[in-house]
């Protein structure tokens, strides 16, 4: 079977491609045991929207968790919101940072790897960056 003509190349998205970079980033840079996840929130059918905001899919939920253990061996949870660079977030999305932070979770926005590279410097964790673990810029 043939793969069907396409006048015009597939889209790609600038967003995509960041977090594909930080996703490789975090798992380079993260401890062993460290868990990343992501929750598709958008680019659905109304209908898909809406079955998902049923199973408790919350509007402007950050783009990665990330879960595991701080240095001293307590359980930490961040959350990453990529976006592309001019990309803004939204009312949604400011408001669900907020609560998290709210309840003590650091929630930052990412554009790039060196953003997240900064998040992951001020959360209380071992690193295998050596940018961090020297102070050094990489």
């Amino acid at each position: 079977m043939t793969k069907p003509f396409r006048l015009t190349a597939p889209r790609q998205s600038p967003e995509a491609n960041i977090q594909r970079a930080i996703l490789a980033y975090l798992g380079r840079t993260l401890p062993h045991g460290f868990l990343i996840h992501h929750s598709p929130n958008g680019g659905m059918s109304k209908g898909e929207n809406g079955r998902n905001r049923g199973l408790g899919t919350k509007p402007g939920w950050p783009d990665l968790q990330i879960v595991g253990r701080t240095a001293d061996g307590e359980p930490f949870t961040a959350y990453l919101e990529v976006k592309a660079p001019r990309g803004q977030t939204s009312p949604e999305q400011i408001v669900i940072h907020d609560r998290l932070k709210e309840c003590g979770y650091p929630v930052a926005v990412v554009r790039s790897i060196t953003d997240a590279r900064e998040a992951v410097r001020s959360w209380p964790v071992a690193s295998r960056d050596a940018a961090i673990r020297t102070g050094g810029a990489a």
